[in-house]
Parts: structure tokens; C-alpha cells; sequence
């Protein structure tokens, strides 16, 4: 069996690679500080945390999975911000795999739910995304299946939605809702 190992990844918009951005902000930005601090607390509560990247650097999606199947690694979770064309679209919402041995719907319920009363942002839940293939849409989920990985997308607010914008930004609400995230985490690890 695969040890306790969480790899954090701070999503596929770094280095080079800003994803989107609002006020002034860019997600990648937003999403680093997030893993980083969520990787704080899991560490404290004795888990294993691996990053894919701790500074403004690229690194694939695929090197990402590669890099959390070669430590061993039995969950990654993937630090998003979505966006949206319609500046109405707010919330915090997680994906996780439609393939039911790496299907973690409870765990994404719970970090949805978690982190969205941590921001005090509308819970859109734990859903699936399907591919034309009938796979997971989304790469870093699809390939950590691929390698026997349960993966998760957080996506924690909008950054197209001012009051969701205002709280990504804060450095109260991010210690909040990574808080909040790495509880979800421990306690469905524990249960």
C-alpha cells in the first residue's frame, strides 16, 4: 500500500504560464500561496507533503503526475482559481476523477464544503468533468488515475467575481480556507 503522501501542485497556469487574472492579481500567484500554506498544515498534522513547485516556475502536467507517482504519493490535489465571462459566477467547487477506483467524491465534498465556509463563498461542490474519450476531462486528473493516483481540482473562488476576488487576495482568508482544506484532508484520511 502507498503511504500518506499528499503532493501539492499549485496548477498548470506557472512560470511562464499566468492563467487567469483580475485586479491586478494572477492566479498563480494566488494558487502558490495557497498550497504552500495548505502544505503547512498537513505537515503539522504529520502528513507527507510534496510540491510540484515552490517558486514562479513551469513544470508540466505530466511531469507533475510522474513526479507525485515516483515519491509514492496516494493523493494529489491540484490549487486552482477558476473564472468566469459572467462576473456573477462565484464559489468554491472540486473535481475529482469519473473513474469510480479514483473517485474521492466524499473527500471533494468535504473540502468543498470546508473551504467554502472558510471563505464565506457560495459551495458549488464536488462534481466531475467527462472528457470526448469518456475520461476525466481535466489532464492532472486523468493521468494521477492513470497511475493508480486519486487527483482533486480545488477551485476556490472565481477571480472574475469581486467578493470572491476580495477574499482569494487576503492573506486572513487564504490561512482560513488552506486551514480549512487540510482538515477536510486529515479527517477523511483518519476516518
Amino acid at each position: 500500500p502507498r503511504s500518506t503522501l499528499f503532493p501539492y501542485t499549485t496548477l498548470f497556469r506557472s512560470g511562464s504560464d499566468d492563467g487567469t487574472s483580475s485586479g491586478g492579481y494572477d492566479e498563480k500567484d494566488i494558487n502558490l500561496t495557497i498550497a504552500k500554506l495548505v502544505g503547512g498544515y498537513l505537515e503539522a498534522e504529520g502528513a507527507k507533503v510534496y510540491y510540484t513547485r515552490t517558486s514562479d516556475t513551469y513544470v508540466s502536467l505530466t511531469d507533475r503526475t510522474d513526479y507525485a507517482y515516483n515519491k509514492g504519493c496516494n493523493l494529489f490535489v491540484s490549487i486552482h482559481c477558476n473564472s468566469s465571462s459572467s462576473s456573477s459566477a462565484a464559489g468554491t467547487e472540486v473535481y475529482y476523477s469519473v473513474k469510480s477506483a479514483y473517485a474521492k467524491k466524499t473527500l471533494a465534498s468535504k473540502i468543498s464544503s470546508a473551504v467554502s465556509s472558510a471563505l464565506d463563498t457560495s459551495n458549488r461542490g464536488a462534481k466531475t468533468k467527462t472528457g470526448s474519450s469518456g475520461n476525466d476531462y481535466y489532464s492532472v486528473i486523468r493521468t494521477s488515475a492513470a497511475k493508480g493516483i486519486p487527483g482533486l481540482i480545488v477551485e476556490h473562488g472565481f477571480m472574475s467575481n469581486s467578493s470572491d476576488l476580495s477574499k482569494l487576495t487576503s492573506s486572513s482568508y487564504q490561512k482560513k480556507a488552506a486551514k480549512a482544506e487540510a482538515e477536510a484532508i486529515i479527517k477523511y484520511w483518519n476516518s
